[in-house]
């Protein structure tokens, strides 16, 4: 099963949760890393762990918003299983009982 029909697995029996969970994961991984990308951190280093070629002009001449960004589009093997782990408990927060 791929990551499209997990989530459509879990909307069905989650409802608005999914869409709540996924908002915010993904509003805190950026966050994460647009912040660390900001405050210095050695992103090149990052990048080339992440698979993106640290030499590529594009990357040394882009914004700390894009660098962030095309980070955190590589970290998405990490960020959407995370996503669709916590999914459960963020519909037992709001009480969503599953169908």
């Amino acid at each position: 099963m791929n990551t499209a029909q997990k989530f459509k697995e879990l909307f069905k029996v989650y409802g608005p949760a999914v869409i709540v969970s996924q908002i915010c994961v993904c509003g805190l991984w950026y966050g994460t890393v647009f912040a660390g990308v900001r405050s210095g951190i050695d992103y090149k280093t990052l990048a080339a762990k992440v698979g993106i070629d640290p030499e590529n002009q594009k990357l040394k001449t882009a914004s700390d918003a894009a660098i962030a960004y095309l980070i955190y589009k590589a970290m998405a093997p990490i960020r959407i299983p995370v996503t669709i782990a916590i999914i459960p408990f963020v519909a037992k927060l709001f009480r969503i009982v599953p169908k």
